[in-house]
């Protein structure tokens, strides 16, 4: 495992990798459960899309890759680098909050909906 997150050192914060490690914990377990013949299911990308780290599913699939590519950097949301790159500067696009405010306001208008 040190030698597949061994970029991100430096790069991303503390919690974010503990957060990887749970993951990977996870992807271990499950490798698991589909040798013991249970059927996992789909990655729809929630976990990724609400934290900003990449999911058991990612590494299963970079691990399984025939290269062993590693997880990257760029793998995580910006909030979770040390050194953020001035605004304008990325290059690459820089990817959607992690919270989106649409999403928000609009639960927050159907629960007051609800309320009233």
């Amino acid at each position: 495992m040190g030698e597949f997150w061994s970029e991100l050192n430096g790069y991303i914060t503390p919690f974010a990798l503990a957060k990887l490690k749970i993951q990977y914990d996870l992807f271990q377990y499950e490798e698991e459960r589909i040798r013991d013949g249970v059927i996992i299911t789909i990655c729809t990308g929630t976990y990724w899309k609400s934290m900003g780290i990449p999911c058991w599913h990612m590494i299963k699939e970079r691990l399984n890759s025939g290269d062993q590519q590693r997880i990257q950097p760029l793998d995580f949301h910006p909030y979770w680098h040390w050194y953020k790159p001035p605004p304008g500067s990325e290059i690459v696009p820089p990817q959607p909050p992690i919270l989106d405010p649409e999403v928000r306001d609009r639960r927050r208008t159907q629960l007051a909906e609800q309320r009233a």
